[in-house]
């Protein structure tokens, strides 16, 4: 293989580690994962006049999928940040991949408490879309054939993709970052007010000292709530016997942890609101170890 041909297949790898990123981090997405393998496979046809067109068309599917299977019509008018756009009917691109990015969250905070711009994601997909909508129409002036063109356009359009998924990504950590002292008593609060089974059938009396929040997880920002998944530590003093058996010498204590989980909703439209902290799942199998 020439030095010539050595280069182009490094570029297509490259263009290929990129695909094979987007399709794994859309696990079960096998609809994206076969239209940017055929967008590759169609770049790649040295042959075809027009490659790069194809390829573009492609991509534009592979996008137009990805923005209405991520923010179906009915979830981005639900939020309370929608504004039906005075040129169309529909819900646009922008608006699909801001739902994309932030749900239902309100710009101000996500842009004043989380830290985030919507210009990070917005502009490299709307360049992509208007480069691929060229493109697509294949005219005497628009014919891509070139084997550096072609490169370069499959490398934009994934890299794109890329950033609006990453823009999804970095929004759910800062939200789970900013609510994490207040998951803290929100989730302690909940072991305390009420009896956890695990925890209660251990000993005669189960007090809770602490809770030790070590991650949390944001599964979905939707239109008016945000489902966060909570894992963690609760310390606990297990107690045999009354207060008084104890006193006496006839009971015992003794300090124990364990592991627990925990799934807490709040408002996607004032996320500092908690509307509920589902029952702590805690995973007592230790103590019978």
């Amino acid at each position: 293989m020439t030095k010539k041909n050595l280069k182009k297949a490094a570029d297509w790898k490259a263009v290929k580690k990129l695909a094979k990123g987007l399709a794994a981090r859309r696990p079960g997405d096998t609809f994206l994962a076969i239209v940017l393998d055929g967008a590759i496979r169609v770049g790649r046809d040295a042959k075809n006049p027009i490659r790069g067109n194809l390829l573009g068309a492609a991509c534009r599917e592979a996008l137009t999928h990805l923005l209405h299977v991520m923010a179906p019509d009915r979830e981005v008018r639900a939020c309370q940040w929608f504004v039906q756009a005075e040129d169309t009917e529909t819900v646009t691109r922008a608006q699909r991949a801001d739902y994309i990015a932030r749900g239902g969250l309100s710009s101000t905070y996500v842009e004043k408490t989380l830290g985030l711009s919507r210009k990070e994601y917005v502009r490299p997909l709307n360049r992509a879309i208007a480069l691929l909508n060229k493109l697509t129409h294949v005219k005497p002036d628009t014919v891509v054939d070139k084997h550096k063109p072609v490169v370069a356009l499959a490398q934009d359009i994934f890299e794109a993709m890329g950033t609006l998924l990453d823009a999804a990504d970095d929004c759910r950590k800062a939200v789970a970052e900013a609510l994490r002292e207040a998951i803290d008593e929100q989730v302690m609060d909940r072991m305390i007010s009420e009896t956890i089974a695990e925890l209660d059938e251990l000993s005669t009396h189960t007090f809770i000292d602490e809770i030790q929040v070590e991650d949390i997880s944001v599964v979905e920002i939707g239109p008016e709530q945000i489902h966060l998944e909570v894992e963690g530590v609760v310390y606990v003093t297990l107690q045999y016997g009354s207060g008084s058996d104890v006193r006496r010498g006839d009971g015992a204590t003794m300090d124990d942890s364990y592991p627990f989980e925990a799934t807490v909703i709040v408002s996607s439209i004032d996320p500092e609101k908690f509307e509920e902290v589902r029952e702590p799942r805690v995973d007592n199998r230790s103590f019978y170890e």
